[in-house]
């Protein structure tokens, strides 16, 4: 039987041994891994093949890579825990971009700009942090309002506040197994 390439396909990974497909971002997303050592990636915005490289010092960590042109272009991914389906998106954003013009008479793919992109996508909650019980309880009650608004200076937490409010309602709404 011919070996293939696990592959992310619709923030679902296949091809990895498993007949259940996992998706990007949970724990058995980082739990493969970190025993992994190359995957494709494809998406609307373009795709890539990530590999592990390691370095003597400080362990190991993916690049993504296309072929554009004849020419092999690169880029970083990051540790095993940086790869969210954020990052894989805007890294396949990154190296569309280098996609040579379409023929006459194809239309060019529509490319979100990668400052969109980081934009349209949830943060993903630590679990390391100081718990806001109050401003979650002003979140939860804001739900009936129209609009929430968070205003604060840069640094300030609001990214961190909103993923871990949307972290606590995912565990209140999904059934436990």
């Amino acid at each position: 039987m011919a070996r293939t390439t696990p592959h992310v396909e619709h923030d679902l990974l296949s091809g990895h041994g498993d007949a259940v497909p996992v998706a990007v971002g949970s724990p058995s997303w980082f739990a493969w891994l970190e025993q992994a050592s190359l995957f494709a990636f494809r998406s609307g915005v373009g795709s890539f093949t990530a590999r592990r490289e390691s370095r003597t010092r400080g362990g190991s960590y993916w690049r993504a890579y296309r072929t554009v042109g004849g020419r092999q272009r690169r880029t970083y991914l990051g540790r095993a825990n940086d790869l969210t389906i954020e990052r894989l998106h805007a890294a396949a954003i990154q190296l569309a971009g280098a996609a040579p013009e379409p023929a006459a008479g194809h239309a060019a793919p529509v490319l979100p700009t990668p400052l969109l992109a980081t934009k349209l996508y949830l943060p993903r909650a630590h679990g390391t942090l100081v718990p806001r019980p109050r401003l979650l309880a002003r979140l939860d009650a804001g739900t009936r309002l129209p609009l929430i608004l968070i205003a604060a200076p840069a640094g300030f937490g609001k990214t961190t506040l909103l993923a871990s409010w949307l972290a606590s309602r995912t565990s209140v709404l999904s059934p436990q197994s």
